[in-house]
């Protein structure tokens, strides 16, 4: 979507990130210009880790770009059952 030195501007989409699950487009949260690229195409990106710096119009401090989420893992037994209104149903894992 965006290389260094590319101007992007507030929710312009800077890149697509895929987990097992789903397809996300990353958008930007500032106006300014892609300073550093932290993945190439197809790299694996770590989870709570910067994709991208960019630098904004307001000075030279550099604002990383933190979209992913962290979110901890949980065992399938604690998703396989739920209660709605007091009666055990099957959830889909």
């Amino acid at each position: 979507y965006v290389k260094e030195g590319d101007k992007v501007s507030q929710f312009d989409s800077i890149c697509e990130v895929q987990s097992d699950k789903a397809s996300v487009t990353i958008t930007s949260r500032y106006d300014g210009v892609i300073r550093k690229l932290y993945y190439a195409a197809d790299d694996t990106a770590l989870v709570g880790k910067p994709l991208v710096d960019i630098e904004t119009d307001s000075g030279p401090e550099v604002a990383q770009e933190e979209d992913v989420v962290e979110t901890p893992a949980m065992s399938r037994e604690e998703h396989t059952h739920q209660e709605i209104k007091g009666h055990k149903t099957q959830a889909t894992p």
